[in-house]
């Protein structure tokens, strides 16, 4: 279809004239190129002028959206402070885990010391972090 306005041809995958912007007919309104301003179709993945990229990865779950979009069309997550909320469940997961392997190490302390080797062996294992901790150091 050509442009209304100055006859042009239209451009495949651009919503408006190349020549002189005006909207082309029942193209809708698409998404301005962040590069080049061009208006592409909303379902483009990269600008058809200037080949730059029309989406932006999830950090969640990998799957591309329209850069124009405020959440992910797989995951629902919002992009808004993404990278920041997945740092943080990052990091909870590895307290979760540090938890859990302490939680494990106390269980096998706890079982070590209702033995009388057990209960020998961490009393001087004791003693000695006592010593160290008291033992005056050397000031620099």
């Amino acid at each position: 279809m050509d442009c209304e306005n100055c006859g042009a041809p239209a451009t495949p995958g651009l919503v408006a004239c190349g020549y002189c912007d005006d909207p082309l007919p029942g193209m809708g309104p698409g998404v301005a190129c962040p590069n080049c301003g061009d208006r592409n179709v909303a379902t483009n993945a990269s600008c058809v002028s200037c080949r730059t990229s029309l989406v932006k990865s999830c950090v969640f779950c990998g799957v591309a959206s329209p850069f124009t979009a405020v959440y992910c069309v797989r995951c629902n997550e919002s992009f808004v402070g993404a990278a920041e909320r997945k740092a943080e469940r990052e990091q909870a997961a590895r307290n979760q885990q540090m938890i859990g392997l302490a939680a494990q190490g106390l269980s096998v302390i706890g079982s070590a010391v209702s033995t009388p080797a057990g209960q020998g062996f961490m009393s001087q294992l004791l003693g000695e972090v006592m010593q160290d901790i008291t033992k005056p150091r050397k000031k620099w």
